[in-house]
């Protein structure tokens, strides 16, 4: 009885986790790339020379395998994210209510506000 073990295979920009057992007629070579499908993390094999890189090029033609993306997948890749930042200031504003008071507010310049050195990172979104 064989345990079946699925690798991550790659070639070009793609790969597909595929059953090892049907890839090992290919020479592959690990390359120091960890990429994450469905929480679980796999190295990345890649064919150790182009005659190897075509036959995995032929292996996903052939067969019905998921192609995904490296990019996408890398584990613990950085993301970039947009920052929105505040800073912090005070102004004197003369009102009946506080809703006037915050009207009047939104209409200062930014000349007429005391501003404070201080300021805080209020969110990050990562792009898509």
């Amino acid at each position: 009885m064989s345990i079946k073990v699925n690798i991550a295979v790659g070639v070009g920009t793609k790969f597909a986790i595929v059953p090892s057992e049907s890839v090992r007629h290919i020479a592959l070579q690990n390359t120091n790339t960890i990429v994450e499908v469905d929480g679980e993390m796999y190295p990345l094999y890649k064919g150790a020379t182009y005659e190897e890189s075509r036959k995995v090029d032929d292996y996903f033609d052939n067969n019905s395998v998921e192609e995904m993306y490296i990019k996408e997948h890398l584990a613990n890749r950085e993301k970039e994210y947009d920052v929105t930042i505040t800073r912090f200031g005070c102004a004197k504003i003369c009102a009946t209510s506080a809703e006037e008071a915050m009207e009047k507010a939104n209409a200062l310049a930014e000349s007429d506000i005391a501003w404070n050195e201080d300021w805080s990172a209020t969110d990050a979104i990562a792009e898509e």
